[in-house]
């Protein structure tokens, strides 16, 4: 499996000039956004822990009779396990997949709300988002282009090739391919007006 990669100045230039060109054509305004991860997955890392810990100290409980000795035992594995099984590495193979897409996509929700996509005139926000460490990619756009779009299969068809290329580890062409293909589109339905403002940033938002 390819690993997401990463974008460098270039990348990041070349990926603004696409929204910026973008913008050029349609009302829409984009913002693109690489996420590391979309959440630290404590618990899900620290309950495996626990639970190897359990299942060590029923292996251990047969062959140390000392209370305080198992319990100091049980402990002392608990501290190691713990941020051992927090490291990026190994915490993917104790968080299900779902949940894994459950955080990422309720992540690109909130960051929608909370970079004011939803506030734009015309309600015209599209967000195009990619967790790396979830592997995750979506494409969201507010009511004002929901409206023009319906079940429209070009759509369909970038957000297909969209999540196709980033998996594939060509995030920068994925990302600005997918905002080329989506302005394509919307200039059809939403024409950029002659009062038209850039609203929110148009270079790649990371975190």
């Amino acid at each position: 499996m390819v690993a997401m990669a990463d974008l460098n100045k270039n990348d990041r230039d070349t990926l603004r000039a696409a929204v910026e060109a973008a913008e050029g054509r349609t009302s829409a305004e984009f913002v693109t956004v690489l996420a590391r991860e979309s959440d630290d997955y404590v618990f899900p890392s620290t309950l495996a822990a626990a639970a190897l810990t359990f299942f060590l100290s029923g292996i251990a409980a047969l062959l140390v009779r000392d209370p305080v000795q198992l319990f100091a035992g049980q402990s002392g594995v608990f501290i190691v396990l713990a941020p051992l099984f927090r490291l990026p590495a190994l915490r993917a193979r104790f968080v299900p997949l779902a949940l894994r897409r459950r955080r990422a996509q309720r992540h690109a929700r909130l960051l929608f709300l909370d970079l004011g996509l939803h506030r734009t005139k015309g309600r015209t926000g599209v967000m195009l988002f990619v967790s790396l460490a979830e592997r995750y990619v979506e494409i969201i756009a507010d009511d004002g282009v929901q409206e023009h779009l319906g079940s429209n299969e070009a759509w369909e068809k970038v957000v297909a090739e969209f999540v196709a290329a980033v998996k594939a580890g060509r995030t920068a062409e994925g990302m600005t391919k997918a905002v080329e293909a989506c302005a394509a589109i919307l200039a059809t339905h939403l024409p950029r007006a002659p009062d038209d403002e850039n609203e929110l940033p148009d270079q790649l938002i990371e975190i």
